[in-house]
């Protein structure tokens, strides 16, 4: 059968195919672009025929733009999954069950993202989403060591303050009691009071009850001249 030699309008390969494919398309083996083999000018019964650039006529192609269509969006679904994968191993490092899917379907769809003319897209992708996860893993496990460590002395200063804060309420609390246990006994005749019902009141010594922030309950003097004492704090020295 006669053969059609000619050049690849894309890539300038010298292709020979034989006759019988005239007129129909192909991707070049070369460069991968759609090209459309001439059809034949001369006698059928010649053995060769050199069909040169300026004989061919444009063409579309169909298969190699849906193959770039394909390949564009693999490479933006993979850029997606790996920008989510990335964000989350940052921030919540111990979602294994969610990111780690998200950076194998990224490294999956490089592969087809590899496309002629985006191999360095899919490339790289396929770099990420290999080499990524345990870098940010343990950046992030190194920033929060670090910002524990440094938020450590203000949280020890917050406790201590606020320990200050519980324990000087309770000893106000003890001095409103001792108050009203001395106040109790001068109204009635030195009697010692038995119980917190007889001091704590609308029409009585305290209003509102006493109460300790720190958990403590208050216990009344047991004899004349004793004290109030809680069991967190302990009494007025």
């Amino acid at each position: 059968m006669p053969e059609i030699k000619f050049y690849c309008p894309h890539c300038r390969v010298f292709l020979s195919v034989d006759s019988t494919q005239q007129g129909q398309q192909y991707p070049c083996p070369k460069c991968g672009q759609a090209i459309v083999v001439p059809t034949l000018k001369d006698a059928p019964n010649k053995r060769k025929i050199v069909v040169h650039e300026s004989d061919l006529r444009a063409a579309p192609a169909p298969i190699l733009k849906h193959s770039s269509t394909a390949s564009t969006v693999c490479a933006v679904l993979g850029w997606i999954a790996l920008i989510a994968a990335s964000i989350l191993i940052f921030t919540a490092p111990t979602w294994l069950k969610v990111y780690i899917p998200l950076y194998v379907l990224a490294f999956c769809l490089s592969i087809p993202a590899m496309a002629p003319r985006r191999v360095l897209n899919g490339i790289f992708i396929l770099v990420l989403a290999l080499f990524l996860p345990p870098i940010l893993f343990f950046s992030g496990i190194a920033v929060r060591i670090a910002g524990g460590l440094a938020m450590s002395p203000a949280i020890t200063g917050f406790m201590e303050a606020r320990d200050k804060s519980i324990a000087s309420g309770c000893m106000n609390n003890l001095r409103l009691l001792d108050g009203a246990v001395q106040q109790y006994a001068l109204d009635n005749s030195n009697k010692l009071v038995s119980s917190m019902a007889l001091l704590i009141g609308a029409d009585l010594y305290i209003k509102d009850t006493p109460v300790c922030k720190g958990g403590g309950t208050y216990t009344l003097p047991a004899s004349l001249g004793g004290k109030t004492s809680c069991s967190v704090h302990g009494s007025l020295p």
